[in-house]
């Protein structure tokens, strides 16, 4: 594609597409500012010369920045090109800002070992979504996890290995659900999941998934091989009225789990 010579004159109609600048409001700074300054071409029509274009383009920059019109108008195109490197090195400033404090928010969120949500963002998230069921109603599957004779692996294998199998865990549970599910560890070998929009049903599907992602393959670490099962205790409901109730629900349905024998879920009477 052929380009435009940058120091050729440009039409009225070429600079405001270029700048976005009307020429409503080309006209007014000509008069208040004595810039831009229009030419005539061989056809008698207006243009503007290229000198000029290149400051109207480094002054829309500055614009979209923040910066007033009437602050740079008048200065030459030197300065506002030295004028724009430091909005620039400011913006970008304020982006590394904006991404190192959003990592930290991030960081403090997550549980260390696994990555996953920490007890305090999933139990926020767990809030979220009772205030979201207050205000459009529906409802949401709570399903509390634990990871079956965790003490066994750690006094057998080592807190190394005990580590690396929460680790697992957490990943196969987390590749089983959807986008949109949240899922946390609660405490130890425990974790929470909030999956919106599930009725009892739905979360009763949901916990036989997620027992299978875990159950089924057994976990390889450190040369060994270890068979791992999971309990999950299920509830469903709606509201924040309801927030402690599911809780409590579930975590009695996973205790019932465990003592009817383990790697299997139970649903909150």
């Amino acid at each position: 594609m052929k380009q435009r010579n940058a120091s050729a004159p440009s039409s009225i109609a070429t600079v405001e597409r270029e700048t976005g600048f009307s020429k409503d409001t080309l006209r007014v700074w000509e008069r208040r500012y004595g810039f831009p300054r229009p030419a005539r071409d061989s056809n008698d029509e207006r243009v503007y010369p290229g000198d000029q274009v290149e400051r109207l383009r480094v002054i829309r920059r500055l614009m979209d920045a923040g910066f007033r019109p009437g602050k740079i108008v008048d200065e030459t195109l030197v300065q506002l090109q030295a004028r724009l490197r430091a909005a620039v090195r400011i913006l970008r400033l304020q982006d590394q800002l904006v991404a190192a404090r959003e990592a930290s928010r991030e960081q403090a969120m997550r549980d260390a070992l696994t990555g996953l949500l920490n007890r305090g963002a999933v139990l926020d998230a767990l809030q979220q979504e009772c205030s979201r069921t207050d205000r459009i109603g529906g409802s949401f599957g709570v399903v509390m996890v634990d990871v079956d004779h965790f003490k066994t692996i750690n006094d057998t294998h080592g807190h190394l290995v005990g580590d690396g199998v929460l680790r697992e865990v957490a990943a196969r549970l987390r590749a089983c659900l959807r986008t949109y599910d949240s899922i946390g560890r609660f405490g130890g070998e425990e974790f929470l999941v909030i999956a919106p929009g599930c009725g009892t049903s739905t979360a009763e599907e949901l916990a036989e998934r997620l027992r299978r992602c875990v159950c089924d393959t057994p976990i390889m670490y450190s040369g060994r091989t270890l068979a791992v099962t999971i309990s999950l205790g299920v509830a469903a409901g709606a509201g924040s009225a309801a927030r402690d109730a599911l809780l409590r629900g579930a975590d009695e349905a996973l205790y019932a789990a465990k003592a009817g024998g383990r790697n299997r879920f139970v649903r909150a009477a």
